[in-house]
């Protein structure tokens, strides 16, 4: 059964405010050798919601569903024209993601060199898209 989580990210760094919330429902595929996947179910984006916030939801919740090789549907993704960017929503998505699947505490948000990055056990750093950040 889906287990549905959130994850807001809403804090301050080099002086301005960042925010994104990411809302997901995540099962495990039952299988190691089964392949993860992830989908947007959300409505069409309304209001302030762009098409690149849907691509970063979906490229974070990528990262953990690969390697925990889980189903993944993101319900929803919020975020303001003023206060929120691509890799703001990424992180939240890795978070809520990371939440979901019960392993929430194994992964910090850190602002690294300007962006939001993933801290995910053995301290590896991760960015938006995967890049490692060291």
């Amino acid at each position: 059964m889906p287990q549905s989580a959130c994850f807001t990210l809403r804090r301050v760094a080099e002086g301005r405010s960042h925010f994104a919330r990411v809302h997901v429902e995540v099962a495990s595929t039952g299988s190691t050798n089964t392949a993860y996947h992830v989908e947007t179910v959300c409505d069409p984006p309304a209001g302030d919601c762009l098409p690149s916030w849907l691509e970063a939801a979906r490229s974070g919740a990528a990262v953990v569903a690969k390697t925990e090789r889980l189903n993944v549907r993101i319900t929803r993704v919020e975020g303001t024209l003023a206060d929120t960017r691509d890799d703001t929503v990424w992180c939240a998505a890795v978070m809520a993601t990371l939440r979901g699947a019960g392993l929430e505490g194994t992964a910090q948000v850190e602002f690294k060199a300007g962006r939001w990055h993933a801290v995910l056990p053995g301290e590896k750093h991760l960015g938006y898209e995967g890049r490692s950040a060291d």
